[in-house]
């Protein structure tokens, strides 16, 4: 069923596993739900969602997700091992870089790699957003 929207909307991208529920990001078969969301009544955690779309492919998904963004909804890129939310599809972006820098960064310096950056669990994600927003700007994203 579709909801109204109202100022509790906001754009919705998440990863699923075979179960239909949130699974963590990760860099194999990854699916993904874009959804217009608003927090459930009487519940601090869980969301109704609607004008749910899946995808199998993350510049698809990143794509829906951009242009629910573009109608003015905040968005939450919403997994287990990471959290994101803002106003701006070039803060979601960011904020995914920064995460995967943590990633990076967290790998003991004996066991890094010149392809760490391009093997992260949130690089599929990040990377079909840089893409998005390049291609919006007609220029490289930072």
């Amino acid at each position: 069923m579709t909801q109204p929207r109202d100022e509790k909307s906001y754009a919705f991208l998440m990863p699923f596993g075979p179960d239909g529920e949130m699974a963590a990001m990760d860099l194999h078969d990854t699916r993904w739900k874009v959804a217009v969301a608003r927090p459930k009544e009487g519940s601090t955690t869980e969301r109704d969602l609607s004008e749910v779309q899946e995808f199998g492919d993350a510049g698809e998904a990143a794509r829906a997700f951009f242009a629910l963004m573009g109608e003015g909804l905040q968005g939450v890129v919403d997994s287990p091992n990471l959290r994101v939310y803002a106003k701006s599809p070039e803060s979601i972006f960011d904020d995914m870089t920064d995460a995967t820098h943590e990633v990076c960064d967290a790998i003991p310096e004996e066991d890094q790699r010149d392809d760490d950056w391009d093997n992260t669990e949130f690089t599929e994600l990040r990377d079909a957003m840089q893409d998005i927003l390049e291609a919006a700007n007609n220029s490289p994203a930072p």
